[in-house]
């Protein structure tokens, strides 16, 4: 009978072995964002009163890189530009930090000195700059706030960007009780009509931008029209009371979804599974649990190394190795583009 007993223990009490293979690549540090370089195997995080690291070999050692900024700052946004990565921009409750040298050294903007949740660089043109309610377009020289509307610029503005149209910009208020409320211009910013409610995070098709999913409460959202109308994709997708979702789009497959149901509402311990859809959406399945047992703030895949996913939690980072994807062609305005998105294992 000991055989039998054990034989219980086994398969009743026993977790059941990870799907995916997980590493904490960072202990103890509360991680608030995360960013990729464009053209190299780099990754940089923003933290909380620790500044910002950056790693070149998948998060084994990690340097700091945040001379110049001030040493109790929340890092809420890192932004790169595309063409020129050396110029960087930082945002943080203290205001808006600026780098020509990689992230080596910093200077703040002295025209900024609210707090700023979100920057961004234009998809076309990289010396049009958003940092929250601010916008430029002389790379950083000067800038001036946008006609964002009041409750949005008051509780606090977190941009998204089109990743491959000039001026197309979406937003939504960071801090409020009320249901968010999402808004989108496509003028720079000059003006905004209100297009969804309910939605906190967006993701957007970076081959065909008028896709974009949006995370919330009752689950995950599609809208293929630019977010002028959105239907729920949850098959398959258990989500108990209390949850609330995130969606991230695979940067070299964009019919490849990820998503993330955490269990607790904002709770430090929440309880995080992790989806994949094959298709757009429209039908997911279960990936793997989460082990690192707190709320996620971040995460990320680099398009460089697209079988890699990062997490940024409230304790430190995590990293994991995800199913294979094939890389993603299609026809762009007559250009055929192909995306690879690999490079050698040893990085």
């Amino acid at each position: 009978m000991k055989w039998m007993s054990l034989l219980f223990l086994i398969i009743f009490i026993m977790p059941p072995a990870s799907a995916l293979k997980w590493k904490q690549i960072m202990l103890n540090c509360p991680i608030e964002c995360i960013a990729m370089h464009p053209t190299k195997p780099i990754i940089f995080i923003g933290t909380i009163n620790h500044g910002i690291y950056k790693t070149t070999d998948r998060g084994k050692t990690w340097s700091r890189t945040d001379n110049g900024i001030h040493q109790l700052a929340w890092i809420y946004s890192i932004a790169i530009n595309p063409k020129d990565p050396n110029q960087m921009f930082v945002g943080t409750e203290l205001g808006l930090y600026k780098s020509t040298d990689g992230g080596e050294s910093w200077t703040p903007v002295k025209e900024i000195g609210r707090t700023i949740f979100s920057v961004h660089f234009d998809a076309v043109n990289p010396k049009i700059i958003y940092a929250g309610p601010y916008k430029s377009t002389d790379g950083g020289k000067s800038w001036k706030e946008m006609n964002i509307p009041p409750k949005i610029k008051r509780k606090g503005p977190l941009l998204f960007v089109d990743p491959r149209r000039s001026g197309i910009l979406y937003v939504r208020r960071v801090i409020g009780l009320e249901p968010p409320e999402l808004y989108k211009s496509t003028d720079g910013g000059e003006s905004w009509r209100k297009i969804g409610e309910g939605i906190f995070h967006i993701s957007i098709d970076p081959f065909h931008p008028d896709i974009l999913y949006g995370a919330s409460w009752q689950g995950i959202y599609k809208s293929t029209d630019g977010g002028e109308s959105w239907k729920l994709i949850r098959k398959g997708m258990e989500l108990p009371p209390g949850a609330w979702t995130d969606v991230l789009v695979n940067p070299i497959n964009p019919n490849v979804i990820y998503g993330m149901v955490s269990k607790s509402l904002g709770g430090i311990n929440a309880a995080t599974s992790i989806y994949i859809s094959d298709n757009g959406g429209e039908e997911w399945r279960f990936l793997d649990e989460f082990p690192g047992g707190k709320s996620i703030r971040c995460y990320g895949i680099h398009p460089l190394d697209p079988d890699y996913l990062y997490i940024g939690t409230r304790k430190g980072a995590w990293r994991c190795k995800l199913p294979s994807v094939k890389p993603y062609s299609v026809d762009i305005e007559g250009k055929r583009l192909v995306t690879w998105g690999r490079i050698k294992e040893g990085w």
